[in-house]
């Protein structure tokens, strides 16, 4: 009987198995670099869409009323009633600024109103930050507090700590601060801004001839728009808090129309 040759076995590449191992661990290792990389995009644009979802409204509104305007109230008590619902109408509508202006032209100090303190609940807006909340915007006070050249102003804002702006202005000036990452910096920011005016009891047209900088008559030639914001009235008069209301209301689908609200989650 012939012998056989024998058989052959084939024995391990250590070599070849070092490799794929070493190939494999770069695969691996190069996925996960892959994956963070997509989880840091992916992370980068939700925080990009958030800061755009977050971002205020690209205007601002102003109501100026008259100083008169709470002259026909019979007593402190109705007379501080009502600057309660006039500022719950502007709370409301989202109004950012209120200025009150003399329309007769007589001295400012002899038409300051002395609110009785304690009588009106707090109206607790969202713009009345607290000194803890983060906010792109905050409202403050510039004070007369000594800074080098060149570096601008400090503002209160209602803050632990004052912020520093880069603009030098006068002491007392109420601004609007942007805020940046640091919390020492800050800058104005100009938006559109609407400016609502109304009447006392005798109508623009006094306040418009007790200016004596004013060569003109007709109130509407100095607005944009000159409007009767209730035509076909039931009653001869409207008060200018009832105006308020009516007047708002109806321009707010006017501003909305230009600059739809954002939808709340």
């Amino acid at each position: 009987m012939a012998d056989e040759p024998p058989a052959k076995i084939n024995k391990p590449n250590k070599l070849s198995n070092k490799k794929e191992e070493k190939r494999r661990c770069k695969e691996s290792k190069l996925i996960q670099q892959l994956e963070k990389q997509k989880r840091k995009e992916e992370n980068k644009q939700q925080v990009q869409q958030e800061e755009k979802e977050s971002k205020g409204r690209l205007y601002t509104l102003s109501v100026a009323l008259p100083g008169s305007l709470l002259n026909n109230a019979q007593s402190p008590e109705l007379r501080t009633y009502l600057a309660g619902q006039i500022a719950w109408a502007c709370a409301v509508f989202c109004v950012d600024e209120v200025v009150i202006f003399d329309e007769l032209g007589e001295d400012a100090k002899n038409k300051l109103i002395l609110i009785l303190d304690g009588l009106l609940n707090p109206l607790d807006s969202p713009h009345h930050m607290r000194i803890n909340e983060e906010a792109e915007f905050r409202e403050g006070v510039l004070l007369d507090q000594p800074s080098k050249p060149g570096k601008g102003s400090f503002v209160n804002c209602g803050m632990r700590k004052d912020v520093q702006i880069d603009k030098q202005l006068k002491s007392g000036l109420r601004v609007t601060v942007q805020l940046n990452k640091s919390p020492n910096k800050g800058t104005h920011t100009l938006y559109m801004h609407m400016l609502v005016v109304f009447g006392g009891l005798q109508g623009l047209e006094a306040s418009v001839d007790a200016d004596e900088n004013l060569n003109v008559a007709d109130p509407g030639v100095l607005f944009d728009l000159y409007l009767n914001t209730c035509p076909g009235q039931g009653s001869r008069t409207i008060r200018t808090e009832e105006a308020i209301l009516i007047s708002l209301s109806g321009l707010r689908q006017k501003i909305s129309a230009v600059f739809p609200d954002k939808p709340k989650g």
